[in-house]
């Protein structure tokens, strides 16, 4: 997955933006090392597979509501670190 990076001065003003940017990879990571150990794990497996792959497609599971939360949190920090929008019409005085 591709993951963007933050310009300096935006993590200057938000360090935490480089925090949730290693949280993000280190999800990936975990993803495909479950996957590659236990298999797909899209689709919750049958409760007859062993614990280890029960609770792997659980932490799949997971992850992507969490991935989806840290991707939102971090659009929310960008946008507020843009300087608004300049109208023409914002300077009128009527």
């Amino acid at each position: 997955m591709k993951h963007q990076h933050e310009s300096l001065r935006e993590l200057a003003a938000a360090p935490e933006l480089a925090h949730v940017t290693i949280v993000l990879i280190a999800l990936d990571v975990l993803q495909r090392v479950l996957r590659v150990a236990h298999g797909p794990l899209d689709d919750q497996p049958p409760p007859t597979d062993g614990p280890s792959v029960v609770w792997a497609a659980e932490v799949i599971a997971r992850v992507r509501p969490l991935r989806h939360a840290l991707h939102r949190y971090r659009s929310v920090v960008l946008r507020a670190l843009r300087p608004p929008k300049f109208h023409h019409d914002d300077d009128l005085p009527f």
